[in-house]
């Protein structure tokens, strides 16, 4: 997969901001991978002649994405494979997998899911609106614990010992 063209051959291309490639196209050639100063790997890109011309821009290996070829021949589908040893990686992961925040979202999941897999009890609450929906049997917290909305010194919550919130939340492993 070729990448662009950006810059100055392209200044209008998506992936251009204040006039720069956000992706870092072209690359540097390299005669070996080696580790970058911000922990990002910079691969090695062999100098070669220009092997297409494409639109009046001359591609050379500066414009390749990297990709895996056996994934390529096992998929025929172009897998991004570039690998990310900086901490910034795994916002990108999250944000790309499971397209939302930093990942808050998919570790509860998680959480929710490796709980109540061992059949355990785990009871999920937030505390604004939206968060609820996006988490399985999820329920605001002044909801699920019957606290009142102005919670103030002589304040307390309305749950009877022998109710069946009660007796839930007692056998409840966790509560998030």
């Amino acid at each position: 997969m070729i990448h662009g063209p950006c810059g100055t051959l392209n200044p209008n291309s998506p992936c251009m901001k204040n006039g720069q490639c956000k992706k870092m196209y072209p690359k540097q050639f390299y005669q070996e991978t080696r580790q970058g100063h911000d922990s990002y790997p910079q691969y090695r890109r062999r100098f070669n002649h220009p092997v297409s011309v494409n639109r009046n821009v001359t591609i050379d290996n500066r414009w390749v994405v990297p990709y895996n070829p056996w994934l390529l021949l096992k998929y025929n589908y172009h897998i991004n494979v570039e690998v990310c040893s900086s901490i910034k990686s795994i916002k990108y992961l999250y944000k790309y997998v499971y397209k939302g925040g930093t990942g808050k979202t998919f570790l509860y999941r998680t959480l929710i899911a490796n709980v109540r897999s061992k059949g355990q009890i785990i009871l999920a609450t937030a505390s604004s609106g939206i968060a609820p929906t996006l988490l399985p049997g999820g329920r605001i917290a002044h909801s699920r614990f019957k606290i009142p909305i102005n919670v103030e010194a002589d304040s307390f919550c309305s749950i009877s010992k022998q109710s069946d919130l009660a007796k839930l939340i007692r056998k409840t492993t966790a509560i998030i």
